[in-house]
């Protein structure tokens, strides 16, 4: 028997690492609604697989990756990625095939039952359209009894919804591969029914193992639309690294799941990050951008974190310029530094024979009077301020006021004097 496995496909954009293994494991009584679409294999299908341009019709995120396409396998199951799965692909999730993902309802040995298609479509409007594909009548192969089932992808929520509906097995069992895989059979999500004369409602576990299965017979079966859905973990933030930061510093947002967001859905009270230097599951370092002060958000394909404190944008302060350097016999010096638009400035001594703030006439005036108690060379630094955040800049000053000798007698001379 000749099998082809149907791959999915179309990378658009690479948002980030994710893992199927992290995904939300939901079921319910839901009911099957019959879809007529686009024909993804013709009546009489067997081991076939569509190339990989069946359209989603919308962005789709699985596992971290967008997707737009995806090929469907008669199988049971779709799969993501430039990689087609081989015709004879009955084990989507414990395969080795280099497909960057795989989403199985029913993943066995199928063909046609009753000359119905497998099809396609895309519901809804848009941000809650649904992509929809379709088995009816399908049968296992070697074996009797027919069933329907579909595969939804959810629009917004990336969410999976797997429908059964009509299933009419006979006693006759076969294992089948139930749920997802990533880029690797390493990571998977399914499901594991080994319990005979049990139904599929309520009793499947997690499985432990990319290969574990789900019996099929007559008394092992889900009933009319047993729903199966898996949900991505949505991200978290847990901490801040401050409080605070000026317009182009830098921000450590701590959480989960953090991968995926883009510097446009990182928000600080509502105002993308100019960028991110560096994100993953676990932590952002992001640039501040011009913005408002307010909640940090990070929003990826699985939903929005929200930080449970606020964070203070401070605009970026003056360029400070401390004026030109000063030096001479004077008793005191006139300082030249720019007056702030943003934010308040200061004077400080750094280094000089006195570091006192008294030889200041104000610290606050740009054009301060600089007294030095002691003669020497002060180095004296302008610092503008706004917030947590500085621009400083420094002026050199240089007297000599002590080493003039003033009302002296130089007939007999003076040491450390040279007379010209």
């Amino acid at each position: 028997m000749k099998r082809i496995l149907l791959f999915a496909v179309l990378l658009v954009v690479q948002l980030g690492f994710g893992q199927v293994s992290n995904y939300i494991f939901t079921e319910s009584a839901g009911t099957y609604t019959t879809v007529s679409g686009t024909s993804a294999h013709a009546s009489g299908w067997d081991d076939s697989v569509t190339a990989n341009t069946i359209p989603i019709g919308f962005t789709f995120n699985f596992n971290g990756i967008a997707y737009t396409n995806c090929s469907i396998s008669t199988n049971g199951f779709l799969t993501f990625g430039t990689t087609i799965a081989n015709y004879n692909e009955f084990e989507p999730i414990s395969s080795s095939s280099s497909y960057s993902g795989a989403i199985s309802a029913f993943g066995i040995d199928l063909i046609d039952d009753n000359s119905r298609e497998i099809v396609y479509t895309t519901t809804g409007t848009s941000p809650n359209r649904v992509f929809i594909v379709q088995w009816r009548q399908a049968r296992r192969y070697y074996e009797s009894g027919r069933m329907d089932f579909q595969i939804r992808l959810s629009e917004t929520s990336n969410s999976i919804n797997v429908i059964y509906s009509n299933f009419y097995l006979n006693n006759s069992n076969v294992n089948v591969q139930v749920g997802l895989r990533g880029a690797s059979n390493a990571d998977f999500n399914n499901r594991s029914l080994t319990s005979p004369n049990t139904s599929w409602d309520a009793n499947t576990t997690a499985g432990t193992s990319a290969g574990a299965t789900c019996r099929s017979r007559n008394n092992n079966q889900p009933s009319n639309g047993r729903t199966f859905t898996w949900t991505p973990v949505p991200p978290t933030i847990t901490s801040l690294s401050s409080t605070n930061g000026c317009v182009g510093s830098t921000i450590t947002i701590n959480g989960t799941n953090l991968t995926g967001a883009t510097a446009a859905n990182v928000r600080i009270g509502g105002t993308p990050v100019a960028s991110i230097t560096s994100i993953s599951s676990t932590q952002i370092v992001a640039v501040v951008g011009s913005g408002t002060t307010g909640l940090v958000t990070v929003t990826n394909a699985s939903g929005t974190a929200t930080s449970a404190s606020t964070f203070t944008v401070n605009p970026a302060p003056t360029t400070s310029n401390a004026g030109v350097d000063q030096s001479g016999n004077s008793a005191s010096y006139t300082l030249s530094a720019n007056t702030p638009t943003v934010g308040t400035g200061a004077w400080s001594v750094i280094s000089g024979p006195n570091t006192s703030l008294t030889q200041f006439s104000s610290t606050s005036n740009p054009s301060a009077t600089f007294t030095p108690s002691i003669s020497g060379t002060y180095v004296l630094r302008w610092t503008i301020s706004s917030g947590s955040c500085t621009s400083s800049d420094q002026v050199v000053i240089s007297g000599c006021v002590n080493n003039l000798i003033t009302n002296g007698d130089f007939a007999t001379g003076a040491t450390g004097w040279t007379f010209a």
